[in-house]
């Protein structure tokens, strides 16, 4: 960062035996700047993440590891001076307690803006978490998936090397399995007692999918909430309601979220007027999102199918459609992602990603940290290849019917 080539000078002037204080009054300096970021950012938390003494010792093996490896030669002053830079930076992140909060390199900030914009390639499957673990839930017909063979019930493992566990299993593991549409996700998985690799080409991802069952019930899944997806949608929700459907299933599994005017966008489709949503930015002011006026979706019968990794805008999306009495949820509790995220360039094409607000439903409830409990509580077995959600989703909507 372009502020290190201050500290690199004065560093590369000093001697030999004060350089090690040098190196500890330039991690003051960061922390400063720092801690001056987050009272200007982050008003609301107080930093009490880690006990002084854990601060204190954490700081000093760093600042002895970095002196070590400078010292033999292993990296540069310039490099130890970037090194300072974004530990700083982190240190501020983990200090004001923003778990959503994160600094983005320059290849980690392309591929995220890829990802906001809907341009990033994935492999053509869903998974869930069952006891710590990622299982294959769905297979996505004419997908690079299914050419290669993968199967539901299939356990991920790894994905181009990265081995899944418990501290990036759900999101982040999500995020590892997509990238440039055209690549290839080397992909490893137990089928029971057997480990698998595939290769799968990631290919463009289809956010929007419809279809009819039979007794008129029509689809539609949505994976993303992505900007400029709701013509799409209003598309294919018109082309259902082309079929005479009778009873409708928004299947928001999943889904990771979006951009708030798109959520607002679609769910005037269903809600034709009054308060959607609630926006609470952290100080305390509140940006209430209402109908559109865009309502065109009749009255029926309407089931959300939702998991645990239905998401943020995804998950508001849910309670709106419920406490507007528009449907019923049926699944598993959501993620309780509760909190809206901006972004803030930074010199070198880094990238700033932090938490500026809360969502909160119409009842002004917020859902941080505990997700939306469905209607109807539904687990669905990864080792059948039935999807016992979807099928619970229809059974509901016949005897609906017949009522």
């Amino acid at each position: 960062m372009k502020l290190s080539l201050f500290f690199v000078q004065i560093f590369m002037a000093m001697s030999s035996i004060g350089k090690l204080l040098s190196l500890v009054l330039i991690s003051l300096i960061w922390f400063t700047i720092g801690w001056f970021m987050h009272g200007t950012t982050v008003k609301d938390h107080a930093p009490t993440a880690l006990t002084p003494a854990q601060a204190r010792v954490a700081k000093a093996q760093t600042l002895l590891r970095a002196h070590q490896l400078r010292m033999n030669g292993v990296i540069t002053e310039s490099l130890v001076a970037d090194m300072l830079g974004e530990a700083a930076i982190d240190g501020m992140l983990r200090w004001s307690q923003d778990g959503n909060a994160d600094l983005y390199g320059p290849a980690a900030a392309a591929r995220y803006e890829t990802d906001v914009k809907g341009l990033t390639g994935v492999p053509g499957y869903l998974f869930d978490i069952f006891d710590e673990q990622m299982i294959v839930t769905e297979v996505l017909p004419n997908s690079s998936a299914e050419s290669v063979g993968l199967q539901v019930g299939d356990v991920l493992v790894r994905a181009d090397g990265v081995v899944f566990d418990e501290t990036n299993i759900g999101n982040e593991a999500s995020f590892l399995q997509r990238g440039p549409i055209g690549s290839i996700l080397n992909l490893e998985v137990k089928r029971g007692t057997e480990t698998l690799s595939f290769q799968i080409e990631r290919q463009k991802q289809q956010f929007v999918r419809g279809q009819v069952y039979s007794g008129q019930i029509g689809y539609l899944d949505l994976h993303l909430f992505v900007s400029g997806i709701e013509e799409q949608v209003k598309q294919e929700l018109e082309n259902l309601l082309a079929q005479d459907i009778r009873g409708f299933i928004w299947d928001l599994r999943g889904n990771d979220g979006g951009s708030v005017d798109t959520t607002r966008a679609i769910l005037s489709y269903f809600i034709p007027e009054g308060v959607l949503y609630i926006v609470e930015f952290s100080d305390g002011k509140q940006k209430t999102f209402e109908a559109n006026g865009d309502a065109f979706f009749p009255p029926m019968p309407i089931v959300l199918l939702v998991d645990s990794l239905t998401n943020s805008s995804a998950e508001i999306a849910t309670a709106a459609m419920i406490e507007r009495d528009q449907a019923v949820a049926i699944g598993k509790t959501t993620s309780g992602k509760g909190t809206i995220q901006d972004t803030v360039p930074l010199d070198e094409n880094y990238l700033l990603h932090y938490t500026i607000a809360r969502w909160l439903t119409p009842s002004y409830q917020s859902i941080d940290h505990m997700g939306i409990t469905p209607t109807i509580t539904i687990e669905d077995d990864p080792q059948t290849p039935r999807d016992e959600m979807l099928d619970a989703a229809i059974e509901y909507l016949q005897r609906k019917r017949q009522q």
